[in-house]
């Protein structure tokens, strides 16, 4: 797995930005499997950690304020919490 500097910084992730809706890891590979564009996934950082997954972990989405977007420092992303500790993180979105 390459460095990804989109992946795995959960300090760079206040807790405050994690939504409350969660999918378990098998839900999650449920719905790669049915429809999952799979051509370059190896480097998503968002199938890197769901990869990564355990057991009981949960994926949820975050998003920094809106008012962070309209100064143009925005962040979202997805976060794995592992007994309610941001244990990896994926960034999909910045401004």
């Amino acid at each position: 797995m390459k460095n990804n500097p989109a992946l795995n910084q959960p300090d760079a992730v206040p807790v405050d930005w994690v939504s409350s809706r969660k999918s378990s890891p098998e839900k999650v590979r449920l719905a790669r499997s049915q429809g999952l564009d799979t051509d370059d996934v190896s480097t998503d950082p968002v199938v890197q950690i769901i990869d990564r997954m355990k057991p009981g972990d949960e994926l949820r989405s975050f998003s920094s304020l809106t008012k962070s977007f309209r100064s143009k420092v925005g962040r979202k992303g997805y976060v794995v919490m592992r007994d309610g500790k941001i244990v990896h993180a994926a960034l999909t979105a910045m401004n």
